[in-house]
């Protein structure tokens, strides 16, 4: 309930985020490679390809997922430390991911502390490429349910 809490919660920065960008007229740099296709086999990532400066994919079980990271020397102005502290969440939880592939990687506190940073980044420099970020956490959102699912199942088919 709290991941659906959360994700309902992020959209909704996202489109608040979306329609300020729109607003003000703001353009995206250039694509990155990999980043074109990146967010084509997400679901949920919306229709459009993540792209941007920083944005690179990974592939998980067929499913290739946009990720994007900077580095310090990539801001100017306000908002880097609460962009790199979201990007170090989501690289934390993508370390987790990849250690065991059956067990949850995403505990709810973690999600929210993921929903919070993003909150924080939106609100100090709200013309920011969040895309990648959200699909991210979209993608990791149903992995975790599809494995809590299974967890779920597993001692009931153990009878």
């Amino acid at each position: 309930m709290s991941l659906l809490l959360g994700g309902t919660r992020l959209a909704v920065s996202a489109a608040s985020m979306a329609a300020r960008q729109k607003k003000a007229g703001k353009s995206h740099p250039a694509p990155t490679k990999n980043a074109a296709s990146a967010s084509a086999s997400v679901p949920g990532a919306g229709a459009a390809p993540v792209t941007g400066l920083g944005v690179t994919s990974f592939s998980y079980k067929g499913q290739t997922v946009p990720v994007k990271r900077t580095t310090p020397e990539t801001f100017k102005g306000k908002g880097g430390p609460e962009i790199q502290a979201l990007e170090a969440l989501l690289a934390e939880r993508h370390m987790a991911l990849l250690a065991d592939s059956v067990q949850s990687f995403l505990p709810a506190a973690q999600h929210e502390a993921i929903v919070e940073a993003t909150r924080k980044a939106v609100a100090t420099r709200p013309n920011w490429n969040y895309a990648p970020y959200r699909q991210e956490l979209a993608f990791y959102e149903k992995e975790e349910a599809r494995r809590q699912q299974k967890l779920q199942l597993a001692p009931n088919s153990a009878k």
